[in-house]
């Protein structure tokens, strides 16, 4: 987003920050793919070069995002990314029908045991969620292999399903809901130092 203005030690995620700079935003497109790139430098050291490329894959079942971070400044980058996925399946509202599949064993400190089950690798829905109702919870189970970097969400309604597979290991993963969506949310660490890039690919496979 650019440079924000600081208030406080520590970055308050869901607090509203005022703009200082909003660095230069370039968007390039084809028939099957999509650009953006964003360039920020500020004198404080801080300087960026950020791409997100978005491409239809050749067999038509999903596309990849291909990430790149290009640290321009005279300070190290260190900070986690994810990407919200907010899923809508056929309007389906969220509840027993589907299922969120990890290739690991779940486990989790604390949780609505009445709206969700963790059973082996897979985290079910216990109950439709009505409006105003919702599900978060920090997962735990998962290695150091970016094989475990990957999660499937099935409708047993519809018979739809997504798959998303990330070529960096976990940092954390975290899972959020609503009645009109539901977010699996993987986190990576990005550790990037000055003149460094760093590259990274989400693919999404619908099925």
């Amino acid at each position: 987003v650019g440079a924000l203005e600081k208030s406080e030690e520590e970055y308050v995620w869901n607090k509203t920050y005022r703009i200082l700079d909003h660095g230069k935003w370039e968007v390039e497109h084809g028939e099957d793919w999509i650009q953006f790139r964003h360039k920020l430098k500020r004198k404080t050291g801080w300087a960026y070069e950020y791409i997100k490329r978005i491409e239809l894959t050749k067999d038509e079942a999903g596309f990849v995002m291909i990430h790149t971070l290009i640290n321009k400044g005279k300070k190290a980058i260190h900070t986690n990314q994810f990407n919200h996925n907010f899923f809508v399946m056929d309007q389906e509202v969220t509840g027993p029908d589907f299922s969120v599949v990890f290739p690991f064993d779940l486990s989790s400190e604390e949780y609505d045991t009445t709206l969700v089950e963790l059973e082996q690798n897979k985290l079910l829905i216990k109950k439709e969620l009505k409006e105003g109702e919702s599900i978060w919870l920090q997962m735990d189970g998962f290695g150091d292999s970016a094989g475990d970097n990957q999660v499937k969400i099935l409708n047993r309604k519809t018979g739809a399903g997504v798959q998303i597979s990330v070529d960096k290991p976990l940092q954390k993963v975290v899972f959020w809901a609503i009645s009109s969506t539901l977010c699996p949310e993987p986190y990576i660490q990005l550790d990037v130092l000055p003149g460094e890039t760093e590259t990274w690919i989400s693919e999404y496979r619908l099925f």
